[in-house]
């Protein structure tokens, strides 16, 4: 930027150069705040004035005036620049971040059409960029060309409708994020798979359960009778063999635990969006005027559109969820109140009481939203602001939430006792951790079961908690105070409990989306929707969103969720195993032997119609009539082994498991035909040492125990008065008191039960036997958890880091050190300041640390007096480096610096060679680096300008 006229620099007292150099930017940045403001008031000079700064932002620059053109420019610089520029007495200036827009631009000869296609093409990406951050991977038109356009709010408005089980309409004019994150999104005509695709993923699914009809029905088979089949059949043995083959190309998690906490996932997903979208497409209009009425904390619109109504890709990870409950959604019974009024204008002069009559919400939850807005006189605006303040609430509690599953019920009745109400209370909170942290299925995320005035007490009671807040009516509304019977309930949802290994989001968040879409459609008897097409509808999703295919493996295991079948669980002990497979059992589910998790919500049952019935009977009755017969005689001997081990187990007694006798030995058992085997005899032998082994080490560590106790008593005794030895009860409590402070599970009853024995043995030595207890175990009450000192503190600011210093010097007796970076402050320990140095802190010299002063100088840097630089070699920038690694700050490219042209140079120490005339002396000068310039130098005391070479 250039600027007409010689202009003035900021100016920086002594005393102000001293306290930037000792305090770096933390007295920088209030300095230049002062000197920002002075300029504003009375500008820079030249044609820098004062009206140039009012409205405009400002940046700092180094600036070089030109004499013959009286001009002075400006070059924009950083303000760890600027303030190394200070602290070397370099002139800095302040410069308006403004643009110069000519009074008559050039006419544009570009068609309004044309122009009004490119703002709708540019409304629309920025649009799908706003609402869908997670999708924003992809170019827009690259999406637009695969898989059809998102639903724009224009189609929403025109009355464009996508089939779907569950339809949602919002109206009136309001904020575009809200009203499409309640929306969701809609597919578009475009989401279908090639037929390709589709031929992939159902021969994925056929092979899938060929190959495990093939390994339960088939058996083992002889080398032999596999090659005379083959044979027989012309069937190629390569291709036999590719087909029994399992693996995937890339592992992923197909743990129960996992696919549980997927099914809790997308149940929460859909119960959540299916409860509180009826109240939210009736306030998105009104929730924008909302926000604007009161000033919010920075980024609660973001918290409570994402809590209200949570995307997809919120669910995956622990997640608050804000739900609304209406109490009277059941059957209500209101009271008979006359209004005379209304009965003398509709003629009704003396009416009777009569029977009550049924209310008119009755559970459906778009009734229940109307009753909502109705308790609020249809004002909008103010059932808005009814539910953020209760939302506002309940980020603010510091009581926790209730997980989701939450149930409860109660005896029918008008209301429950108050110990009664807390005991159920404190019960059902209790189960639906507990379900959580076993993943177990829940019917809803949050059921309450009694009749409204039962249910009306136990919401109360959880206000009290502050696990529940009440969407109040505000006053002048109604005459009176008036109850609107409806609650904000914070539920935690937990996520996947650990990172499933091999999950993408790309097929996860897809998944979740179609389940709920379709979860109505699912659970009705007549939909006969299967799910092989399910996974169709998914993968085209994941296509839509990402672009993405489904892998083998992540569609096998998909299939493998959604398949409503389940199969037998495979013994984990030889004596446990099944006498053998049933051919029916294996008809009627066709992914026999995985664990039976479905991820669909309600539980809905799947039509499975994939394989052709007739010829899977054909293939199973040919592949089993080879191996029938070794089948029997195999499944003779594992139970005659299983039987003849037991026996000899039970004889010897033994107690270990059979799978740990040696290897050797169990194998020949496993492969024995009779019980005169000389291998049971060698078995017998080795349990009978066992078992005496284990006798004797039972017996030795008992005798070890009573000497101990004997030795430890002796001593005590002799030296004990009669009147302090405790009473035999008195004994038992403190002994029963130290055993339940450190021992737990089968090692705690153990000890437990052998009290009395101790007690007996050593009558009137009761002291000593506490006191060895005392010694070998511990003293009884709670344990000692003594919290670890972390080596890093972070702070927010100075004062906040100070405090930290004083808090960890009083209660732990060390002494940490103040290190600053930028507006970040960590209060950190001596061990780790090389640590924290490399990441680019300072230690602050001015604390109270109680180190020496040559000490914490050590510890501090200071400004680097020889920085190295470098060349980019993608755009030519140069710049000064703390590592090779470091990023350009331009192009943004890592690591790529021209080579031979970073080096840390040593401090240049010429004199100055210059001669003004042939005849004249050099000058002499000190020749000093400059900091703008790579490899230039320059003449303290002429300015000549040399170039290294």
């Amino acid at each position: 930027m250039k600027v007409q006229g010689r202009i003035t620099p900021l100016k920086f007292s002594r005393n102000e150069i001293e306290q930037i150099k000792k305090k770096k930017i933390a007295a920088f940045m209030p300095i230049l705040a002062a000197k920002r403001d002075e300029v504003k008031r009375k500008g820079h000079g030249g044609s820098l004035t004062s009206d140039r700064f009012q409205n405009n932002e400002t940046v700092i620059a180094t600036g070089r005036y030109n004499k013959k053109k009286d001009t002075t420019a400006l070059s924009e610089i950083d303000i760890m620049s600027a303030m190394n520029a200070v602290m070397e007495e370099e002139n800095i200036f302040i410069m308006p971040n403004e643009r110069i827009v000519l009074n008559n631009p050039m006419d544009d000869d570009e068609s309004a059409l044309k122009a009004t296609e490119a703002v709708e093409r540019f409304e629309s990406s920025e649009l799908s960029r706003r609402l869908f951050p997670d999708m924003a991977k992809i170019d827009q038109a690259k999406r637009m060309d695969e898989a059809g356009t998102f639903r724009t709010m224009a189609e929403i408005t025109s009355g464009f409708k996508a089939p779907t089980s569950r339809p949602i309409k919002v109206r009136g004019s309001a904020d575009k994020r809200i009203r499409a994150q309640i929306q969701g999104f809609k597919p578009s005509k475009a989401e279908i798979l090639s037929s390709r695709e589709s031929r992939r993923l159902r021969d994925t699914i056929r092979r899938q359960i060929y190959t495990n009809i093939a390994d339960l029905g088939g058996g083992e088979l002889d080398d032999k009778e596999v090659s005379k089949w083959l044979d027989e059949k012309g069937i190629d043995r390569e291709k036999l063999i590719d087909g029994l083959l399992k693996g995937y190309e890339k592992y992923i998690d197909r743990t129960p635990n996992t696919q549980k906490d997927f099914a809790r996932i997308i149940s929460a997903y859909h119960n959540t969006r299916l409860k509180n979208i009826p109240y939210l497409q009736r306030l998105a209009p009104h929730i924008d005027n909302a926000f604007k009425s009161k000033q919010y904390a920075s980024g609660f619109r973001e918290k409570f559109l994402h809590s209200i109504s949570p995307t997809a890709l919120d669910m995956t990870e622990a997640h608050p969820i804000h739900l609304i409950v209406d109490i009277e959604a059941d059957d209500m019974e209101p009271e008979y109140k006359s209004n005379w009024f209304f009965d003398i204008f509709l003629g009704e002069i003396d009416p009777q009481p009569g029977p009550p009559l049924p209310a008119l919400v009755k559970g459906e939850q778009e009734k229940s939203a109307m009753r909502l807005m109705a308790n609020f006189g249809q004002n909008g605006d103010a059932a808005a602001k009814a539910l953020l303040e209760a939302s506002t609430k309940a980020f603010n509690s510091t009581r926790g939430m209730i997980d989701i599953g939450f149930s409860i019920g109660a005896e029918e009745g008008p209301s429950i006792p108050p110990d009664v109400l807390i005991g159920i209370v404190n019960d059902s909170i209790k189960k639906a951790n507990d379900d959580r942290l076993a993943g177990n299925p829940f019917d809803d995320v949050f059921e309450l079961f009694p009749k409204a005035a039962a249910k009306k007490q136990i919401m109360e009671h959880l206000v009290k908690l502050g696990l529940a807040f009440n969407i109040k009516i505000p006053q002048g509304v109604f005459k009176g105070k008036r109850d609107s019977g409806f609650y904000l309930v914070p539920l935690f949802s937990g996520g996947f409990r650990k990172q499933p290994k091999g999950w993408s989001s790309k097929w996860v968040v897809p998944t979740i989306q179609i389940l709920d879409e379709y979860a109505e459609s699912a659970n009705d008897p007549g939909s006969a929707i299967s799910g092989l097409d399910l996974l169709f509808i998914i993968a085209a999703r994941a296509k839509s969103l990402y672009n993405y295919n489904l892998k083998e493996a992540e569609t096998v295991l998909l299939y493998t969720m959604l398949d409503p079948t389940s199969g037998t669980e495979p013994a984990e002990e030889v004596e446990e195993e099944s006498s053998g497979v049933g051919t029916g059992s294996l008809f009627e589910g066709t992914m026999a032997g995985r664990a039976s998790a479905s991820i669909m919500p309600y539980g809905a049952n799947l039509e499975d119609s994939i394989v052709d019935e007739r010829k899977l009977e054909n293939f199973f009755k040919e592949i089993s009539r080879w191996s029938t017969e070794k089948k029997e005689k195999e499944l003779k001997r594992k139970n005659f082994t299983t039987k003849t081990l037991k026996k000899l187990k039970k004889e010897t007694g033994y107690k270990g498991a059979l799978s740990k006798l040696p290897a050797d030995l169990y194998r020949q058992a496993k492969s024995a035909k009779s019980e005169k085997d000389p291998v049971f005899a060698k078995i017998k032998k080795h349990m009978i040492e066992a078992a005496k082994k284990e006798k004797k080490k039972k017996e030795a560590e008992k005798k070890a125990e009573t000497d101990e106790i004997e030795s430890a008593v002796t001593g005590e005794v002799e030296e004990t008065l009669a009147e302090k030895e405790p009473t035999r009860g008195e004994t038992y409590a403190k002994l029963e008191a130290i055993f339940k402070t450190h021992l737990d599970g089968a090692e705690l009853q153990r000890a437990i039960n052998s009290i009395p024995a101790r007690l007996d043995k050593f009558e009137g030595k009761y002291v000593g036997l506490v006191q060895w207890a005392e010694q070998k175990y511990g003293p009884a009450g709670p344990k000692n958890n003594p919290q670890v000192l972390p080596s890093s503190l972070i702070a927010n600011d100075l004062g906040h880091a100070k405090a930290l210093q004083d808090m960890v010097a009083a209660e732990h007796g060390k002494e940490y050190v103040i290190m600053q970076k930028g507006n970040q402050f960590i209060v950190t320990s001596p061990s780790e300041l090389k640590k924290a140095t490399k990441k680019g802190f300072q230690a602050i010299l001015e604390q109270n640390t109680g180190f020496s002063k040559e000490f914490v100088e050590a510890n501090a840097r200071g400004p680097v007096k020889n920085p190295m630089t470098a060349e980019c070699r993608e755009c030519g920038h140069r710049q000064e480096l703390k590592g090779l690694s470091d990023k350009c700050e331009k192009c943004g490219s890592q690591g790529k610096w021209k080579s031979g042209e970073y080096t840390r140079s040593r401090e240049a120490s010429h004199s100055c060679s210059y001669r003004k005339t042939k005849r004249s002396k050099e000058c002499g000068g000190r020749v000093v680096k400059m900091k703008r310039n790579g490899d230039i130098y320059k003449c303290e005391d002429c300015n000549a300008k040399y170039q290294m070479r």
